[in-house]
């Protein structure tokens, strides 16, 4: 129907490539072209994410008839076995990223649900849960640590820093607001560059660009005339 967001996801290195069409997972070879389809959601599936390694593809739909939760299904990418079925999130799920040693996946509900939250990749338990005060639409772990990541919303930037304590892990959380130069505004979308800047785009076609150390955006330019995904 049009909903799903970041709902393809490949990786060079390996060749492995794999979209999205209603509740059915398509995965190709590109380098043998052999072509896949996976099947376990019975609703939409609205988006997916492939760990760096692409060992693992996560993939989520909105709830079951019956079920109080949207699923989450973990997939083995080399032999198509589903390894883990993950429910948490009350509604749509908006967005899901791997961290960049591969050891979390965090999931991101849609405006209605409004929780981060945490997964162990080891054991795909729940490490931690946090509610956000607005909608948030896309989220990003850091490439420099596993312990950083960010999500955008509603006027700005939410830097999340991950503390673990024995098994216990919690989530602190930095709001940074969108310079005002830019008014009211959405952030609609979030990408990682070097040297610790995190580039953010709006609903307006504005690029924010980030300074991960301070939290601070540094500058903006017009790119677009429209919203940026």
């Amino acid at each position: 129907n049009g909903n799903g967001r970041g709902n393809m996801v490949w990786n060079p290195d390996t060749g492995f490539f794999a979209y999205t069409c209603g509740c059915i997972i398509v995965v190709e070879d590109l380098h043998s072209g052999l072509q896949n389809h996976w099947l376990a959601h019975t609703e939409e599936i609205s988006t997916l994410a492939v760990s760096h390694d692409a060992q693992v593809l996560a993939s989520a739909s909105g709830k079951r008839n019956g079920n109080s939760r949207c699923q989450i299904c973990i997939w083995n990418t080399q032999d198509g076995a589903r390894t883990a079925n993950l429910f948490h999130h009350e509604t749509q799920i908006q967005a899901m990223a791997f961290s960049q040693d591969d050891r979390f996946l965090v999931t991101l509900g849609d405006y209605s649900d409004q929780t981060v939250a945490l997964w162990s990749t080891y054991t795909y338990q729940l490490l931690s849960s946090a509610r956000v005060l607005e909608p948030v639409h896309d989220v990003a772990f850091s490439p420099l640590s596993h312990r950083e990541l960010a999500c955008v919303g509603k006027g700005g930037v939410t830097f999340w820093l991950l503390e673990q304590q024995g098994a216990d892990v919690s989530l602190k959380v930095h709001q940074a607001p969108a310079p005002d130069v830019l008014g009211p505004v959405e952030l609609t979308s979030l990408c990682y560059g070097a040297d610790a800047l995190l580039y953010s785009g709006t609903n307006s076609g504005q690029i924010c660009v980030w300074d991960t150390e301070t939290n601070c955006c540094f500058m903006t330019w017009e790119a677009d005339e429209g919203e940026i995904g």
